[in-house]
């Protein structure tokens, strides 16, 4: 998890620098959408990671999305 951690920080550090380079009126480029699209994609990889590292340990992080039922 510390790994996965690491790499999103950089990824989001490369996006972040990107993003402050470049203009905010710039036209949509294919590697603007590209990069958006990718921030995306890498959180779902990121939650789909960590569901199965979790899942082998016997924990269920989607309880995290249930409610709990009143008494």
């Amino acid at each position: 998890m510390s790994i996965a951690g690491a790499v999103g920080f950089v990824v989001l550090c490369i996006v972040e620098y990107y993003v402050a380079i470049t203009p905010g009126v710039a036209p949509v480029t294919p590697l603007n959408l590209l990069m958006v699209i990718g921030v995306y994609i890498l959180g779902i990889l990121l939650y789909l990671a960590a569901k199965a590292i979790r899942n082998r340990q016997g924990m269920d992080i989607g309880l995290a999305f249930k409610e709990i039922p009143p008494e």
